[in-house]
């Protein structure tokens, strides 16, 4: 059981993250990452398999990290790149979580910009290629924490683009906007269509005009909990789920 950033080894290989399973899949496929919070390859990435990156960086700081990452993009060198921001997570635990507090309006846009700078990097080179582009968190906030089992906590943005015409691009449905669970089945199946998404996850495939997503179920009922926080530990996966 992972239940913090303290014991990211407990991380069961029988569920590889997935750039290993990009890579697994298809070997021939290049894959990279540059972070800014170094244990996302230090502990996860490398420490499932360090065969899986070609390419890794660990930044000083998120200029740095999308830097190299836009380099990357340029040049043409990988067929995955993965990119971690962390100056609005450094600003919500230093100040606020809040979107009307200045530390964190700036640090958002300031991500935003560098974002817009890997998208132009995208259309530079792009003609040609079919590109799938997602951007999500893994959390959300309140105060300067996020580990309270609400919705301010664990829901997160999930943002699927891409110039295939397979993928439906538009407002995501007010009843379903996904969530960072849908990751590993998106970009399985933008890759290999359903044949390549393997079983039994609990997201499914994001955006997709070739494929039919069902209903999250409803919340069971959480015996000696508080309904608001939903703290049994069945239903907490559903919640990421909205």
């Amino acid at each position: 059981l992972v239940d913090g950033n303290g014991d990211l080894g407990d991380i069961s290989p029988k569920y590889p993250n997935f750039l290993k399973l990009v890579k697994d899949t298809y070997p021939s496929k290049t894959v990279a990452a540059s972070v800014k919070w170094h244990p996302l390859i230090n502990d996860i990435i490398d420490r499932q398999d360090r065969r899986t990156l070609g390419g890794s960086h660990l930044a000083s700081s998120d200029a740095d990290m999308a830097t190299v990452a836009e380099t990357w993009i340029r040049n043409g060198e990988y067929d995955v790149i993965f990119t971690h921001f962390d100056d609005c997570d450094a600003a919500g635990h230093s100040s606020d979580f809040d979107g009307y507090a200045a530390p964190y309006i700036n640090a958002v846009t300031s991500t935003d910009v560098r974002i817009g700078k890997l998208l132009d990097a995208i259309l530079s080179r792009s003609d040609g290629e079919e590109w799938l582009i997602i951007v999500t968190s893994d959390h959300g906030g309140f105060g300067t924490s996020h580990g309270a089992y609400d919705k301010m906590n664990r829901r997160v943005p999930l943002m699927v683009a891409s110039n295939s015409p397979r993928v439906d691009i538009g407002r995501a449905p007010h009843d379903d906007p996904g969530s960072q669970m849908d990751v590993l089945p998106t970009v399985m199946h933008f890759f290999g269509g359903p044949v390549a998404v393997p079983p039994g996850l609990d997201g499914q495939v994001f955006g997709f005009r070739d494929y039919i997503r069902t209903k999250a179920p409803p919340p069971e009922s959480c015996r000696d909990s508080d309904p608001n926080v939903c703290g049994c530990t069945e239903v907490k996966q559903n919640d990421y789920r909205g």
